[in-house]
This record gives C-alpha cells, sequence and structure tokens, in this order.
C-alpha cells in the first residue's frame, strides 16, 4: 500500500539484466524463477523477507549498493542460484516513507545513489546477454528519463534552476565510480562473518519473450 494505505502502490514485479523493472504486473511470474533466466521476479525490499542460511550462501546484499536495484540484484542470484522467490498476494505493507537528506517531498535532491547503482548493476549483470553499445544506450535512456522529470520539476517551481548543473555533475561522477567499482569483484558475505567470496561463477542465460 501507499504512505497514505488508500492507493496500491505495488503488487509484483520482474526484472531483466540491464535492471528495467516492470512493477506494474498484476500476478507473479514463477514461468521466470529459474536460473539464468534473462527475466526474473523479485520483491520490493519494502516487503520481503529472505531465509538467513539462503542470503548466507548466495552473498547476501552486495555491499556496492546504497540503495535502488539492491534488492532487485539479490534476487536476481537467488533465482540463479536455482531458489524460488515466492511473490505472495496476501503479504501487503503500508509503506511509508521518512524524512531523508536525499529528497524533499516527491523531489530528488541527490540522484547520485540511484544513478550508481543503475550503471552498475548494468554492467555487472548485462555483459554476458547484452553488448557494450546496449548497455550504453540504456544509460542514456536512464539518464534522459531522469532529465525529463528534472525539467519538470523546474518548470513547476518544484526545484530551483541549479539542480539541473548539479545532476549533470553528479551523473559524471556517479558514471566513473560505477565503471571502476564494476571492475572490481563483489563485496559479498559468506559463512564465515566478514568474509568475502569470489565473485561468481556465471551460468547460461536464456532469454524468454
Amino acid at each position: 500500500m501507499d504512505g497514505e494505505g488508500v492507493g496500491v502502490q505495488y503488487e509484483y514485479a520482474c526484472s531483466d539484466r540491464l535492471g528495467r523493472s516492470d512493477w506494474n504486473l498484476r500476478r507473479p511470474c514463477p514461468q521466470f524463477n529459474y536460473p539464468g533466466s534473462y527475466r526474473f521476479p523479485y520483491l520490493q525490499g519494502t516487503n520481503a523477507a529472505f531465509r538467513r542460511e539462503l542470503l548466507l550462501r548466495v552473498g547476501g546484499f552486495d555491499e556496492a549498493f546504497a540503495y535502488y536495484l539492491d534488492e532487485t540484484e539479490l534476487c536476481l542470484r537467488v533465482n540463479d542460484a536455482g531458489y524460488v522467490i515466492r511473490q505472495l498476494s496476501g503479504a501487503k505493507v503500508r509503506h511509508k516513507m521518512a524524512a531523508s537528506g536525499l529528497r524533499e517531498g516527491r523531489v530528488i535532491l541527490d540522484h547520485s545513489p540511484i544513478l550508481k547503482s543503475k550503471l552498475y548493476f548494468s554492467l555487472r549483470h548485462g555483459k554476458k546477454v547484452h553488448s557494450g553499445r546496449e548497455i550504453e544506450k540504456e544509460w542514456k535512456r536512464f539518464v534522459g528519463e531522469h532529465q525529463a522529470v528534472i525539467s519538470m520539476w523546474i518548470r513547476k517551481g518544484w526545484a530551483e534552476a541549479s539542480q539541473w548543473e548539479e545532476f549533470e555533475r553528479r551523473v559524471q561522477v556517479s558514471e566513473t565510480w560505477a565503471r571502476q567499482r564494476a571492475g572490481l569483484p563483489p563485496v559479498l558475505l559468506g559463512w564465515e562473518e566478514g568474509k568475502v567470496l569470489p565473485q561468481m561463477e556465471w551460468v547460461s542465460f536464456h532469454s524468454l519473450p
């Protein structure tokens, strides 16, 4: 449910290996729940639960993510490891948004975590099935999508014109960070507390329509 407890914010979702999510599904998508599936079901972090033993087996959350796509990336690895993601119709929560220095109402003040997570996810998981050109195209589309939103905020007087220049600066910084970080092994926890696992072996991929 949304913050007011009136509307439905999200029911079911799936994503692909570039982090392109579809959260407008009206029913679960178990048909994508198998190792190597190009699309895969995932759970929103606002309403998800994982077995502790499972988290340890797959390495837990990737520490590179501040937020955005962190739970999606975890579900991808859970899926690839051969475990089942259950999307349950009766698991309902009211999602209230806490105050944050990253946003003011609906206006995002700092896009950096979102930008970093998007490109990092795409580079980490998209290279086995997408060309570098395709990944770059998706990155430009994603940045352009946010540029359009910022332009709308400025036109409506919700944001200062200076936010445009600040966003452009954050794009450059975030892109540099994501490219560098994606070239390193992910930081994942193993069975022993504090143990870092090596990069996981890739399974074969199968694209579904």
